[in-house]
């Protein structure tokens, strides 16, 4: 009897040292998105176009599939 109370006790502390790795990978994944974010709004804000007038002409416009040639 005593084997099985110390292979509970085993199998509760690998399960728990299971959920608390899992809570740490996606806390990690958390913090990297949001550097991630923080990286596209500076990027972003410092690409903003500040236009003299409405005309749009311009600017270069490329389509989405284009943007990173192969």
């Amino acid at each position: 009897m005593q084997v099985i109370g110390h292979h509970t006790d085993f199998l509760r502390k690998v399960l728990k040292g299971c959920l608390l790795s899992r809570k740490l990978t996606l806390l990690q994944s958390l913090v990297q998105l949001k550097k991630q974010a923080a990286v596209f709004t500076q990027l972003t804000a410092a690409l903003q176009i500040q236009p003299e007038s409405e005309n749009t002409s311009d600017l270069d416009i490329v389509p989405a599939g284009d943007a990173f040639p192969v």
